[in-house]
């Protein structure tokens, strides 16, 4: 493991010169922090775990060739396009919070992917990550994520056949149910994951704008779903999803 912290990296010339490349050469862990002018091709593509934190990264152009990464942290940084991360398809683990992140349909190629991290940043369009069944972890506190995309999620959801081990099933959002059931079967698209994080997005304040009154709110569905609103502070634990039009008949008073 190495930990390199409040240095400056300037260029491939000056750490060849002082022996850094072959020090770190066969490294599974690398820690970065505080860092400024990092090129990845200094770093061993053999890396397994990757920190590079607070280091004002505004590009990881290099890093695709560290195809045996399973944990990424590239936290604290102003990065805005990480598209190159579509390559790595042995991650595991990628923290990609406190940046400035729109797009994040590079998440469709990370077929190993089991925690992920992207809150405070500018996310929109969650559509591409809900299609990751394999998540466990997801954090999208504090992005742009609007009621109307809760609604297009749920619209494209109806009448669509998912595949869960390999088994074709088939999972309708009929509005004509009754709103538990609806949430029971949404839920049953999400079903690996344990915790997602929605709290502090744009519709809280939509939910204002319609008049939601909401107080201390737990409801527990089928032993399994667990739904907490409290304060317009959202958390989604127990394969659950917050779906405004699944629940608006329960909440609305």
């Amino acid at each position: 493991m190495l930990k390199y912290e409040n240095g400056i990296i300037q260029n491939d010339i000056q750490i060849t010169n002082f022996g850094f490349t072959d020090l770190i050469c066969n490294l599974d862990a690398v820690y970065i922090n505080e860092c400024h002018n990092i090129q990845f091709n200094v770093v061993p593509q053999k890396t397994v775990q990757l920190f590079v934190t607070s280091c004002t990264l505004k590009s990881i152009n290099g890093i695709q060739k560290m195809s045996q990464l399973t944990s990424l942290n590239l936290s604290n940084n102003q990065l805005t396009d990480v598209s190159v991360l579509a390559s790595l398809q042995n991650l595991v683990s990628l923290n990609l919070s406190f940046n400035k992140i729109i797009n994040i349909d590079f998440a469709l190629w990370l077929i190993n992917i089991k925690n992920l991290s992207l809150h405070n940043n500018c996310i929109i369009d969650i559509f591409s990550i809900l299609k990751k069944t394999q998540l466990l972890q997801l954090s999208l506190v504090n992005n742009y994520i609007s009621y109307q995309q809760i609604q297009v999620l749920n619209t494209h959801l109806n009448n669509q056949t998912y595949y869960h081990n390999n088994q074709n099933t088939n999972y309708q959002l009929n509005q004509q149910r009754e709103p538990t059931q609806q949430m029971i079967k949404f839920s049953n698209r999400l079903k690996f994951i344990t915790t997602m994080k929605l709290s502090m997005n744009e519709f809280e304040k939509d939910l204002k704008t319609m008049k939601l009154k909401l107080k201390k709110f737990n409801t527990v569905i089928n032993n399994a779903l667990i739904l907490k609103v409290q304060e317009f502070q959202i958390a989604i634990t127990d394969k659950a999803l917050f779906v405004l039009n699944a629940l608006q008949n329960d909440l609305f008073f």
